[in-house]
């Protein structure tokens, strides 16, 4: 069990690839150094690259920030092992974008199921960020989801192929209670608390009516932030009309 709990603005897709990914990380702790090794030892940029971010590239001067696979809070060994994409790595990517003489224009190429809810709001103020030194475009050929389009949203303008699929604007909240595995076992397990609230939702513990209450408000105020952030960013994307939008369904390209 990787956690108990998961707070997670994206598709189940990718959901499952950051889980592999951890997984991956706990079953082979010794990894992390040979990894981390290799990295320090070769340069992030590619051969020939005018820019240190690995998610860079350019045509003429135009600036493409390449953000695909699972969008996830922090830097990680693992990351590139696994093709996931963290907020730090957004926001670096944007600061070398606004700093850079030679770009006038950026495009975010997004191919994502979304990710995790630490540090999204960052990254996405990096983009605002950015959007003060040159106009923003995000761009999608194939899924922009959830946090992947709370990212996009934030762009000047949104562009999607007629047969690439945007939205998902929802919250996604996975509980993982292990209390039958336990008894199973012939083990028994007792949570003691000082607070009414302290560890509600213990996976040792049949989750409780209280704990669904929590965790279903916890989504719900999230999702409220999700809406409005949207709202706040695409002027037709109002929240009168936040049913059509905002409850989690993809649209197609074509569709907008």
């Amino acid at each position: 069990m990787l956690t108990d709990t998961i707070l997670w603005l994206g598709n189940e897709y990718s959901l499952f690839r950051y889980l592999k990914a951890q997984k991956y990380a706990l079953d082979h702790p010794e990894m992390e150094y040979k990894m981390e090794e290799t990295i320090n030892s070769s340069s992030d940029s590619e051969p020939g690259s005018e820019f240190e971010s690995p998610l860079l590239n350019s045509m003429g001067n135009v600036g493409i920030m390449n953000i695909t696979g699972p969008l996830v809070s922090e830097d990680s060994w693992i990351n590139g092992l696994f093709g996931l994409v963290s907020y730090p790595e957004i926001a670096r990517a944007s600061q070398e974008l606004a700093e850079s003489s030679d770009i006038t224009t950026a495009v975010m190429n997004i191919d994502t199921g979304g990710g995790s809810v630490g540090g999204l709001e960052a990254a996405s103020g990096a983009i605002e960020w950015l959007k003060e030194s040159m106009p923003v475009t995000a761009h999608t050929s194939g899924s922009m989801f959830s946090a992947g389009y709370w990212i996009g949203a934030t762009a000047n303008q949104i562009i999607a192929t007629p047969m690439a699929e945007v939205g998902s604007i929802g919250v996604l909240l996975v509980h993982t209670s292990v209390h039958k595995a336990l008894e199973e076992n012939g083990q028994d397990m007792t949570v003691i608390r000082a607070g009414k609230f302290k560890a509600l939702g213990h996976p040792s513990e049949e989750l409780s009516e209280d704990a669904k209450a929590i965790f279903q408000d916890k989504a719900d105020k999230l999702h409220s932030f999700f809406l409005e952030h949207v709202s706040s960013q695409r002027s037709t994307l109002n929240m009168q009309a936040k049913g059509i939008w905002g409850e989690g369904k993809t649209f197609f390209g074509s569709e907008g």
